[in-house]
């Protein structure tokens, strides 16, 4: 049964139906809100206010895009309010305003046991600004066509375009000075 069948048995009320696209979903979200906030526990809340905010909503799916779209875009929404609420306390905290604050780093620490390039993609994606990660998570992880992206954050296929660009310039760019610095500290 396709997703679109699925959402509009779960319209009716028919509560497999649901928990069935929760099953369908739920990782593949999960995982794309891990690499937008870079933390486990804030990634698993936004997919569940996700569904949640998605169960209530349902009446509002018009089918026009795939149930993984709108879910997605209800993620992101989810995401942006978490990363903005955790910016707000940092900056609270810590007395310090910067747009490049860092969270997740015990996801890239992890990283590094795996693989030194992943771990050199992370903290340069960590270091970078949410707005570039966004995309990019999308682009190269999630491998999303422009038209899926700009559905997703609600804007033009063009800007969409425009953005991937030069995010992907700044992080080639970010990348090499991270390379550099890693390679710096295993010669020392």
């Amino acid at each position: 049964m396709s997703d679109l069948e699925l959402a509009n048995r779960a319209k009716g009320g028919d509560k497999a139906a649901f928990e069935e696209l929760v099953r369908l979903y739920e990782k593949r979200l999960y995982y794309a809100a891990l690499g937008i906030l870079r933390n486990e526990s804030d990634a698993q809340d936004a997919v569940q206010d996700s569904f949640v905010n998605a169960y209530r909503f349902l009446k509002h799916f018009k089918g026009e895009s795939s149930f993984y779209t709108w879910i997605s875009s209800i993620m992101i929404n989810n995401c942006r309010r978490t990363f903005k609420r955790k910016k707000r306390w940092y900056q609270v905290l810590t007395g310090y305003s910067d747009d490049k604050n860092k969270f997740g780093a015990e996801l890239v620490e992890k990283w590094k046991e795996k693989d030194d390039n992943l771990y050199l993609v992370g903290k340069t994606l960590e270091k970078m600004d949410y707005k570039d990660r966004e995309l990019l998570y999308y682009v190269f992880f999630e491998e999303l066509q422009y038209e899926e992206i700009a559905e997703i954050l609600k804007c033009a296929i063009g800007t969409v375009k425009s953005r991937v660009f030069y995010s992907k310039e700044k992080f080639k760019t970010a990348f090499i000075i991270e390379q550099k610095h890693y390679k710096d500290a295993l010669n020392m």
